[in-house]
């Protein structure tokens, strides 16, 4: 209730009618407790310095505004750059022999990819078993051979050097012989030979 009063008596300083004294105005008004509480007499300021005050504060908030709209938008992207690193780098660590591949590539490139480190893969295992075989003797890696699939005996055999699989070869039984050198010769006509 006592800042109506206070306004009433604000309006009516602004306005110049405080200069005249009337009683209303002197009962309308709240006694002032302090300086700081009651309006000096000719100091308010005009309503239009009022207006002038209100319009560069509005601006002044305007421009703050879009300062904090342009900090979000530039906060908004550094947390996707965030989540894609944490992203990649969680790839990274669940397929670490997809390492060498980038980041960006298609899904198709990427299914190639696998593909041809799991073949390169097989191929460095085959190579391994196959200098096993070739440090036996050349009956033993025989009877090896002869309990394996054709087709793998004839992959063990193609990275080898030509003399040991001869020797392989002549202690392995002529109808087992025959089918291996038949695969190896179906896998150099498809390209399968290094």
């Amino acid at each position: 209730m006592s800042q109506l009063p206070l306004a009433f008596s604000l309006l009516l300083q602004a306005a110049g009618a405080a200069s005249v004294a009337s009683p209303a105005a002197a009962v309308l008004a709240p006694a002032a407790t302090s300086s700081e509480e009651r309006p000096a007499r000719g100091i308010l300021p005009s309503s239009q310095e009022v207006r002038q005050a209100l319009g560069e504060r509005q601006k002044a908030l305007q421009e703050e505004k879009e300062r904090l709209r342009e900090e979000e938008r530039r906060l908004e992207q550094l947390r996707q750059e965030i989540r894609q690193d944490i992203q990649a780098q969680a790839r990274l660590l669940s397929a670490p022999d997809e390492s060498q591949a980038p980041a960006a590539t298609p899904p198709g490139q990427q299914a190639i990819q696998k593909m041809e480190s799991q073949v390169e893969d097989r191929q460095a295992r085959v190579r391994r078993v196959s200098r096993g075989l070739a440090s036996m003797t050349p009956a033993t890696a025989a009877l090896a051979l002869s309990r394996l699939s054709v087709p793998f005996a004839a992959e063990l055999l193609s990275v080898m050097d030509a003399k040991r699989v001869g020797k392989i070869l002549d202690a392995m039984s002529p109808e087992q012989a025959a089918r291996v050198v038949e695969a190896l010769v179906a896998r150099g006509a498809k390209g399968g030979a290094p």
